[in-house]
């Protein structure tokens, strides 16, 4: 149709739809002077907008959680909450578990991480008093042997537990300009655990006892190992969606390129698809990427993929994807948004029927030049897991306070 018929259809003005066709909102091939719109376009653009004018659903995460929980059970319990929903970002799951540490333990909490330079470096502090906060704040940047003690861990990949910190190591430790900030606190007490996977260390989270006659106790290790541990989850799983969703733009750009060549999406041979995904796992053993038709059925798949889901690939190229599920319903909701048009990006998680661990599917529709669906393109990546046993205590020793460097 031509762009006056698309207008009449969406019920606005010739020019209004012009606008919306030179913004690239609505879809549309010039075709001598005019423009030509195609039913998937008006569809794919009608879908969109009844999307930003219906009102979400609440979510099935509570909202009115408290930000200083009273219980270790219950600041746990949030944490969780938060990194089921991470994606790109863990830095609200840092932060938030670092106040946890400082409000429900006592008394600080510092987060040191590696900087864009591979550096481990101060990237968060808590401190369960305001005030005392900023005091922290003054000097957690400034404090050598703070992040000698996240280096030495991070090296390690052990936890540290020094029950009894030397006063004088803490004051030797400092530049006499800072001195002034040990008035209102100091470090008596200490809790150093890694965080990262086995994998890669990436940083260390350290509980702070700031006054003398309060030092932590063992138990409270199995506490600040636990935020550790979900500070590391949170952590992997951002890393792995980053990752994940540069490998599904790269796979976006190649199978589109690739179907160009095509009329339509009933002429791509399979064989001419498991070269794709050949050529487009490279060298990479672990590509993890699958093409899927608009019922969701495998049109090709990379045996890596096959295997995350637990299956041969034979099976998987010749099934759809909701019988290699646990539960097809939310699978099938899940995609509807992208088949309707509201959305061509989506990211659903599974449990595979085969598998153990449950996995992430990075998906993205193909569409022509007219914006006719062609084909579903997915990445497939692991749920990054809390270990079963998050580093009981009975397994970190006591140390004395490292000595500190000079700061003549």
């Amino acid at each position: 149709m031509n762009l006056k018929t698309a207008a009449r259809r969406l019920g606005v003005h010739y020019q209004t739809a012009y606008r919306w066709v030179r913004s690239g909102q609505l879809v549309a091939v010039k075709v001598g002077a005019g423009y030509e719109i195609s039913d998937a376009a008006l569809e794919r653009f009608e879908a969109q907008r009844v999307a930003l004018e219906r009102v979400p659903e609440p979510s099935a995460t509570p909202t009115n959680v408290q930000s200083a929980p009273e219980t270790r059970k219950h600041a746990l319990e949030v944490l969780d909450q938060m990194v089921d929903a991470v994606t790109v970002n863990a830095r609200p799951i840092i932060e938030r578990g670092g106040h946890f540490g400082a409000d429900v333990l006592g008394d600080a909490v510092i987060v040191a991480l590696r900087d864009d330079d591979g550096e481990i470096a101060v990237a968060h502090i808590a401190h369960r008093d305001p005030v005392s906060e900023v005091a922290l704040a003054a000097v957690a940047y400034e404090v050598p042997f703070a992040l000698e003690i996240a280096r030495l861990v991070v090296r390690t990949g052990a936890p540290m537990f020094v029950p009894q910190v030397p006063q004088r190591d803490v004051r030797r430790s400092l530049r006499p300009e800072l001195h002034e900030f040990l008035l209102g606190g100091g470090c008596y007490s200490l809790i150093t655990v890694p965080i990262g996977t086995d994998e890669r260390i990436d940083g260390a989270l350290m509980a702070v006892r700031d006054g003398p006659g309060r030092p932590y106790e063992r138990e409270d290790i199995d506490f600040v190992s636990a935020l550790g541990a979900r500070i590391s989850l949170a952590h992997a799983r951002a890393a792995h969606s980053v990752t994940a969703k540069d490998a599904r733009q790269r796979l976006v750009d190649t199978v589109r390129s690739f179907l160009s060549e095509y009329e339509r999406m009933e002429t791509v041979s399979r064989s001419a698809l498991d070269e794709l995904l050949e050529s487009v796992a490279g060298d990479d053993p672990e590509s993890r990427v699958a093409v899927l038709d608009l019922d969701l059925r495998h049109l090709g798949c990379t045996k890596a993929y096959a295997n995350q889901l637990g299956q041969d690939r034979t099976r998987v190229v010749t099934a759809a994807l909701g019988t290699l599920v646990a539960d097809a319903l939310p699978l099938s909701r899940s995609f509807d948004e992208v088949l309707v048009g509201e959305l061509d990006f989506r990211t659903v998680d599974i449990q595979p029927v085969a598998a153990a661990s449950p996995v992430t599917l990075h998906a993205a529709m193909i569409r022509g030049a007219d914006a006719t669906p062609w084909c579903i393109v997915v990445v497939a990546t692991p749920v990054p897991q809390l270990p079963p046993d998050v580093v009981p205590s009975r397994y970190i020793r006591s140390v004395p306070f490292p000595a500190p460097t000079s700061t003549a």
